[in-house]
């Protein structure tokens, strides 16, 4: 049981993404710099390749009465500030995980109260398989 808490936490300290701005005084510093730049931080440089691979998961259609008077559908974009604030604050809720070959995430009729992006499988399996391991995010 040590090992398992070992190498968890192990882990976890080697792909928090969010480790860089982790205390008071960073998250201070962070929230004077000007929302843009606060934007910039986490889409272009902490979860670039997170938000890369998962990018469908985040677009979002603006309501109808904000669409195009020329039938063009409107979607959300980091230069709008709602849409970037709620970007921010879920990427700040993101925790690595880590799930060993023959471990379940759930068990059958376990409340779930998070989502889980899988990053990582067994490449020498199907596509449709469950792989060896999963890695993903906690929100």
């Amino acid at each position: 049981m040590v090992q398992k808490f070992e190498k968890y936490f192990e882990y976890y300290w080697q792909n928090n993404k969010n480790y860089a701005i982790a205390d008071e005084e960073d998250l201070a510093l962070l929230a004077e710099l000007p929302c843009s730049i606060q934007s910039n931080i986490y889409k272009d440089f902490l979860f670039q390749d997170f938000l890369e691979l998962f990018k469908v998961h985040f677009i979002f259609k603006k309501p109808d009465r904000k669409q195009d008077p020329n039938g063009l559908v409107k979607y959300y974009e980091w230069e709008d500030s709602q849409y970037s604030s709620f970007m921010v604050k879920l990427l700040q809720a993101l925790e690595p995980r880590s799930f060993g070959h023959g471990e379940y995430i759930y068990e059958e009729d376990d409340e779930v109260d998070e989502q889980i992006y899988v990053i990582s499988r067994d490449t020498r399996k199907p596509i449709n398989s469950t792989g060896i391991y999963a890695v993903g995010f906690r929100y």
